[in-house]
């Protein structure tokens, strides 16, 4: 893999002061008493004039596995995965195909939100606030009082990293290839030729699309807030060894919330003059795919102290793993906390609506996707049917390589929780 550009200048505050001490003095060792004078807050780091870009033709590699005799009866082949070409840039109107071209957001494609290219051209190269030094990203160590696995009141320590409350929008991009009927030998990058993409049943059939995002890892709720991405880490508090087999006793756990605002395209359609062949740079055209206006997103992936992600061998021993979001136990400070976010078996803030809801959901629990901004009085989670059918500035659409548009209205998904998921992989062998 070969990185074409990586720029940033950052800033690093410490903001936790060890004393005056001169440098060229011997490191000794801290007693409990000074430890506990320490007023530390962590480390903030800011990013200005950020990019980080890959060249095109570098690539990250899933590598799939040969399908069973009987997978194979129904049909299943063998696939690969390759993302080329990662790269966070500047946002705005002009940018720069894939080959370094200069493009712009055409008058047929206005409203896409600047979609048209894949990269920032040299006006918007870099992000200028990526993480404003008065809006950093903090890694810190922090305790936080909640509920642990058994229902106890507990205060552990969490290694977080916090983004930033604003940004500047960014442009993320990159484009994929997925390749199918490959044999059960897997080759060299360099064997392949790049058959035509329609021979699947004899030959490697393959797809190539492009995926462009623009806009900031930040969330707004119903209330105006500014909901940032957070990542912590802590060991998980399953202490009982009751409970061992469940796999979460004293491991590292892991839960996130992700955030999310902007503007999505997937594409795949390429221009006559593309080379539409394996593991050749495509030259995309710059108005088809699907696309995703205002998008709004917060995704809590578990919850502090008794919900982690955590991963472990799968129990065959054979190679696999499994990752796994940790159940909800079935315990009323847990679940009470979980959603309505009281520690208590009864009382208001559990309290439900006529419709047997939550009157009070835990917001730190409960997620929500917005696609497009619904008009006053159009019902959260439905298709807004008010959406004009050609419109290109709001909610869903898709249009053609000429800029035919079919848009399908706006959708809101309200009050996400995800209560257990376990997924394991089944490709070693």
């Amino acid at each position: 893999m070969t990185f074409q550009r990586l720029r940033f200048s950052v800033a690093i505050f410490a903001l936790a002061l060890l004393g005056a001490q001169p440098f060229a003095s011997a490191l000794t060792d801290m007693s409990d008493s000074q430890m506990a004078s320490i007023g530390a807050q962590g480390i903030a780091m800011g990013l200005e004039n950020f990019a980080f870009e890959m060249a095109p033709t570098s690539y990250i590699q899933l590598i799939g596995s040969q399908p069973t005799s009987t997978s194979a009866s129904e049909g299943w082949q063998r696939a690969d995965i390759y993302l080329y070409g990662l790269s966070m840039t500047g946002a705005g109107p002009s940018g720069t195909s894939w080959f370094g071209s200069p493009c712009t957001t055409t008058a047929a494609g206005a409203g896409q939100g600047d979609l048209g290219c894949p990269l920032g051209s040299a006006a918007n190269a870099t992000i200028k606030d990526f993480a404003s030094v008065y809006n950093p990203f903090v890694l810190r160590a922090f305790q936080y009082p909640g509920i642990d696995y058994q229902g106890n009141s507990v205060s552990p320590t969490v290694l977080e990293l916090l983004g930033p409350t604003q940004m500047d929008p960014f442009r993320l991009s990159f484009w994929g290839e997925m390749q199918a009927n490959q044999g059960g030998v897997q080759q060299p990058l360099s064997s392949y030729t790049g058959p035509t993409p329609d021979a699947c049943t004899t030959t490697t059939c393959f797809l190539q699309a492009q995926t462009i995002f623009e806009g900031t890892l930040t969330a707004t709720d119903t209330a105006g807030n500014a909901l940032p991405s957070v990542l912590r880490l802590m060991q998980t508090t399953d202490t009982n060894s009751a409970d061992a087999s469940s796999g979460y006793y004293q491991s590292l756990g892991i839960n996130m919330s992700l955030a999310l605002s902007g503007n999505l395209r997937f594409s795949v359609a390429q221009n006559a003059d593309s080379p539409n062949a394996l593991h050749a740079v495509p030259d995309f055209n710059s108005q088809e795919g699907l696309f995703l206006e205002n998008v709004n997103m917060y995704l809590p992936i578990g919850a502090l102290d008794y919900q982690n992600v955590v991963v472990s061998s799968a129990p065959a021993h054979d190679g696999n793993f499994v990752v796994e979001l940790m159940q909800i136990p079935n315990i009323a400070n847990v679940y009470n906390n979980f959603y309505c976010g009281s520690s208590l078996t009864s009382g208001a803030a559990c309290a439900t609506n006529a419709s047997g809801a939550v009157s009070n959901p835990n917001p730190l629990t409960h997620g929500f996707i917005d696609i497009g901004n619904n008009p006053t009085g159009t019902p959260l989670g439905t298709l807004d049917t008010q959406q004009p059918g050609n419109s290109t500035i709001n909610g869903m659409f898709f249009q053609s390589p000429s800029g035919s548009v079919v848009n399908l209205g706006t959708s809101q998904i309200n009050g996400i929780l995800i209560q257990h998921m376990k997924i394991t992989t089944a490709g070693a062998s």
